[in-house]
């Protein structure tokens, strides 16, 4: 995202008696998958916020958090116009189609289709109590409906000679306001629907209407760039507000006073609608706003942008975000006392200096010479500090003297990071040569080390017990070990770039990733053999170079080269603040042990400290102020910065990235003595899942791959559903667990999705398909099971050992029908694969029946960000009963003993099945009245009770 380069400081000061100095300051910022957002508003008490994009897509974000909650494609009504009920959670939309639509936001759904117009429906308008609607369209009619009845109560054919462009409803519900695209007002008295005023001051089309509260002005703004608020009741203007730009839309503070008002120009103005003056305050945007929207309370402002995005705005007294200029160059690292008195800063500029927060004045500066800072850390008494650097060094130091005590040698290169055990006896390191090394910090010995990361270890740190250590790399992955013997516990592709930072909760068993792609993720480690996503965190719109548990591991704070420090909720990942007051890109944080204060460094050199415990409170207390184009000195930083980060993306990439200019500030004499030795990257294919699946699968390694291979499935298949190769390595995954039940799910969905020949090449097709057709055909068929077969099968496990496994007799009665299959292969997310692995029999039969009714009742996607139902989870199946039915009388020598049918329940749409080889199918399902339809002819019906089996030979 391109952030605009200058924000200017917003002073609200309500006339009126409200004098106290606030600011607006960006709280939330809301994308749409790349489909532009073109309107949002509030649902009553700004519980839902609720958008509409290009595609035609109505989606329901949490009010609060900005979280993505259901999606609703509309492309048949091509929704035009919102509107939301105040007293309910309806959403009311007016379409191209001619219809006005009620909807449910709740439950996502269509509620009821008002017909009566010819013509697009272009404008909406209620009472204060949401029962009566009124709607005008292109032709120049407006309908008053009876919403409860879905009837018109009156209808004026012609109430304007051109197309209906805004309607407003009077307070008391007797007096509606339209406009039409010509500039021309007219007021009719209701119930009646007689004209009562009309206006023809606007040189333009009127866009927007609003009457005030009191219900004594109205309020019209227009592309002429006038808002005219009128004294309609005196039939006459009362004065004019003249913004210089189109306006697009404006509403009222519900203090009564203040009016906001949206325009060409990227800036939301502040005005006092009373006595017609501007006030100082405004919002600058980065793009112009299509709507701009109060809550109920006044104190956030909602921005639907034409850029294609939601922002929300929160105002709110200010706290101090405190500057402190510490180098001329770039900082590489930073780290706070333990007692939030003194902070230690490391830069390009090759020194480090020591500050006192108190008086913001350096006291000390080390000469680091050739050792060049990559990481710092202080140990646990506050009064010596160890660094990491890029000649391959660790060095021990006292604050008090100005060279270091000690050294340890043990890379091959550059150390990128190292982390201290909670107690400060242990200290890891990572380092350029892909290796990590457990030391002891009192004795200086090295305790372990190990190198099977197949690049730079760029992120190191120990869980709270000990117990535990974890590395990132920019291989992608990172992996779990045991601390006591350097045991490998588990090995995760998380990231589709570079991992940059990872870090243990503080209490729980979870562990949070970042990587250069800008994704935060948090891992549920309850099984640290078997790491499960919880939540991938979009927001940043470049690197995230750091990440912290704060506020008792509640919260994590990410910071990032997008110039943002952004405030999470750990238990749903959804966004609670963004604070954006640094002048350049963000590349270093540090937090001290008890999470209160968040110190971060710039590229320009400056450091920011931040006040952690007031935000984790929920006080915003960010401040905006004017933000200076960085000097040229300051972008030239940053590459060399990226390389000592151990960022491996190209300079010329960065230079295209739209947030910032890079440019080179080392010569070949520096990058000599500074960078680490190269280290030849491996085969990056740009974040392209399939393409990384594709070359694991081509490892062959079941089972010391397993989990990266179930990873990188499922991610694969949350994208692109109806991917064969994914479900294969779903296949894969399941047989190697013996894990039949999901084997069996991945089958029956996998087995018609597409081959995509441009990003597979681990095995041919055909043989894919023969894998398919083994299982589904020889293992899966019941036919066998029913003349009496037994099938056993002998799988050599993971530790070599054969088992013998059956498949339960239960499982052969699960079978989704294919239309169930063909939807969740058609739509992504739809269906959540994770909630199905390592269940028992009896759960895995009721989760499917429920997520078979679920997707067939045409339920929404499920929201990006959604952790799996765990294994534990008892859910709620319907009722049912069993059917055995026999079509051999019905079979023609073409169904090869393989017998399509469809079963329709009462009320619902046709549901297609095969029989096995026998003719035979038994199927469980949910209670009802059934009809059979067999080569297009219904052959009869049946009524299914509940525990009852029903057996048919039509």
């Amino acid at each position: 995202m391109n952030i605009r380069k200058e924000l200017c400081l917003v002073v609200l000061l309500f006339i009126g008696g409200f004098t106290q100095a606030e600011e607006f300051q960006l709280f939330q910022m809301i994308d749409q998958d790349g489909l532009k957002i073109q309107k949002a508003i509030y649902s009553a008490e700004d519980r839902f916020i609720v958008s509409l994009d290009d595609g035609s897509n109505i989606t329901v974000w949490k009010g609060s958090t900005g979280q993505r909650l259901k999606n609703i494609n509309a492309a048949n009504h091509q929704p035009k116009e919102l509107l939301s009920n105040p007293s309910s959670q309806q959403l009311l939309t007016g379409g191209s189609d001619s219809t006005v639509r009620i909807w449910d936001l709740e439950r996502g759904i269509e509620q009821d289709v008002l017909r009566g117009h010819l013509t697009a429906v272009s404008a909406l308008a209620q009472n204060v109590d949401g029962n009566q609607l009124f709607s005008g369209s292109d032709d120049g009619s407006i309908i008053y409906w009876n919403k409860q009845q879905g009837i018109i109560e009156k209808q004026v054919i012609g109430a304007h000679p051109a197309k209906v462009v805004a309607l407003a409803l009077h307070p008391k519900g007797d007096l509606l306001a339209s406009a039409d695209q010509y500039g021309t007002l007219r007021l009719w008295s209701f119930p009646d629907f007689s004209l009562f005023r009309e206006f023809r001051e606007h040189y333009g089309q009127v866009t927007v209407l609003r009457f005030n509260q009191l219900g004594d002005r109205l309020l019209s703004g227009a592309t002429d760039g006038t808002v005219i608020v009128w004294d309609w009741d005196k039939q006459e203007m009362g004065f004019r507000l003249e913004t210089g730009q189109s306006v697009y839309d404006l509403d009222l503070h519900p203090d009564a006073q203040t009016l906001i008002t949206a325009s060409e120009e990227p800036v939301i103005k502040f005005w006092n609608f009373r006595v017609g003056g501007i006030l100082p305050e405004r919002i600058q945007l980065e793009s112009p706003a299509n709507q701009v929207r109060f809550d109920k309370t006044g104190k956030n402002v909602l921005a639907a942008l034409r850029k294609g995005q939601i922002q929300i705005w929160q105002v709110g007294s200010l706290s101090q975000w405190e500057s402190i200029k510490a180098h001329d160059r770039p900082i590489s690292s930073l780290a706070l006392t333990p007692d939030r008195k003194r902070l230690l800063t490391a830069s390009l500029d090759k020194t480090m200096k020591l500050w006192n927060l108190q008086s913001k004045l350096e006291e000390k500066n080390f000469d680091t010479k050739n050792h060049r800072v990559q990481s710092i850390e202080f140990s646990p008494n506050g009064t010596s500090f160890v660094t990491a650097g890029a000649d391959a060094k660790i060095l021990f130091w006292d604050l008090d003297q100005a060279d270091p005590v000690s050294e340890l040698l043990g890379h091959q290169g550059k150390v990128n990071m190292i982390a201290f055990g909670i107690d400060g006896s242990t200290l890891v390191s990572g380092g350029s040569d892909g290796k990590w090394i457990l030391w002891n910090a009192i004795s200086k010995k090295m305790i372990f080390q190990r190198q099977e990361h197949e690049d730079q270890v760029t992120a190191v740190a120990l869980s709270p017990d000990g117990a535990l250590l974890a590395t990132g790399s920019a291989d992608k992955t990172f992996k779990i070990w045991r601390t006591k013997d350097a045991t490998l516990v588990t090995s995760v592709s998380a990231h589709e770039k570079n991992l940059t930072d990872i870090v243990f909760h503080p209490h729980k068993p979870l562990l949070a990733t970042s990587g250069q792609e800008g994704l935060v993720k948090i891992w549920d480690l309850t099984n640290s053999q078997r790491p499960n996503l919880l939540h991938a965190i979009v927001g940043h719109t470049d690197i995230v170079h750091q990440i912290f548990f704060v506020g008792d591991g509640e919260k994590l704070v990410s910071v990032s080269q997008d110039k943002t420090v952004r405030l999470w909720e750990v238990s749903s990942g959804s966004p609670l603040r963004i604070v954006r007051n640094a002048k350049t890109a963000l590349f270093s944080a540090s937090v001290d042990p008890d999470k209160k204060l968040l110190a971060v460094g710039e590229i320009g050199g400056e450091v920011g400290l931040f006040n952690l415990e007031k935000q984790a409170s929920g006080t915003y207390s960010g401040i905006l102020k004017e933000i200076p184009k960085p000097e040229q000195k300051t972008a030239k930083g940053l590459s060399g910065l990226a390389e000592e980060k151990g960022i491996v993306e190209s300079i010329e990439n960065l230079v295209e990235s739209p947030s910032s200019t890079y440019g080179n500030g080392f010569n070949v004499d520096e990058r000599k003595i500074y960078l680490a030795e190269y280290v030849e990257e491996t085969k990056d294919f740009s974040g392209d899942r399939q393409l990384m699946l594709n070359e694991l699968l081509k490892r062959n390694q079941g089972c010391q791959n397993k989990d990266d291979l179930y990873q990188l499935a499922v991610e694969s298949i949350q994208f692109t559903p109806n991917d064969k190769a994914a479900w294969h390595a779903l296949v894969k995954v399941a047989a190697t667990d013996n894990d039949l039940s999901f084997l069996m799910l991945s089958l029956m969905i996998g087995k018609d999705a597409r081959w995509y020949a441009n990003k597979y090449d681990y095995d041919d097709l055909i043989e894919v398909e023969r894998n398919f057709s083994f299982w589904i055909d020889q293992i899966l068929d019941p036919s066998f099971r029913r003349q009496g077969g037994q099938l056993e099968i002998n799988l050599i496990n993971c530790s070599s050992e054969l088992e013998e496994i059956e498949f339960p007799k239960e499982l052969y009665s699960i079978r989704p029908p294919a239309e169930f299959a063909e939807k969740v292969r058609s739509l992504a997310r739809l269906f959540d694969i994770r909630d199905f692995r390592h269940l028992s029999m009896p759960e895995f039969r009721r989760r499917m029946l429920v997520e078979i009714e679920r997707v067939l009742s045409g339920s929404e996607p499920y929201p990006d960000v959604r952790p799996p139902l765990p294994p534990e989870k008892v859910s709620k199946a319907p009722t049912t009963g069993g059917l055995f039915l026999q079509l051999d009388r019905l079979a023609t020598w073409r169904n090869s003993g393989e017998v399509s049918f469809e079963l329709r329940r009462s009320g619902e749409n046709w549901r297609s099945y095969t029989t096995g080889k026998d003719m035979i199918a038994q199927l469980e399902l949910p209670i009802g009245t059934y009809s059979l339809r067999v080569n297009g002819q219904i052959q009869q019906a049946f009524a299914l009770n509940e525990g009852q089996e029903i057996k048919l030979r039509p």
